[in-house]
């Protein structure tokens, strides 16, 4: 294996154990109460209230999802870097950030189906019932939400990638 796919490589185990990390935060919150929607007063048409502590959890709720795309932004542009001295063009650097998005996917897709079926397991208001409901979870995890989260990594650490070269990564 040529050593800029490597390279590419560990960029994206790097990112994808950050982004496991902060799916692990986030699913904790969500277990411990941090956040809790009431759906006691729930109309039709009303807006559910929130209760529980608000305030550094609320924050990290709203902004999780652009946490993730800066996260594998900075992959595709940590995978460039890496390979700032090997790449002989933009075609070499897409390629690159890209393989490292879809590592940092794997990985990030892998821990959110885990933390699904656990999810699942540990919670007592599940619908589906303990040991069936986290089968389906699991099962419907890695069918549909682990390709999703792969393309997505690869996705976005592509323009990352793209990015860094076209403004940093030609001069170095």
């Amino acid at each position: 294996m040529e050593p800029k796919y490597v390279e590419a490589i560990k960029a994206g185990i790097i990112g994808g154990v950050i982004l496991a990390i902060v799916q692990l935060i986030s699913d904790l919150m969500s277990l411990l109460n941090v956040i809790k929607v009431d759906y006691s007063s729930y109309e039709y048409g009303a807006t559910p209230t929130l209760s529980g502590e608000l305030g550094l959890a609320a924050l990290f709720g709203c902004c999780i999802c652009a946490l993730y795309i800066v996260v594998l932004v900075a992959t595709g542009a940590m995978a460039v870097r890496m390979n700032r001295g090997l790449l002989r063009d933009l075609n070499d650097a897409v390629i690159n950030a890209a393989l490292a998005g879809a590592v940092a996917g794997l990985i990030w897709g892998a821990v959110s189906v885990i933390l699904g079926v656990l999810r699942q397991l540990i919670n007592p208001d599940s619908a589906a019932g303990r040991l069936g409901g986290s089968l389906i979870s699991g099962i419907c995890g890695v069918l549909c939400c682990l390709p999703a989260e792969i393309v997505i990594g690869a996705i976005i650490a592509l323009i990352g990638g793209a990015l860094y070269y076209a403004l940093a990564g030609k001069n170095e």
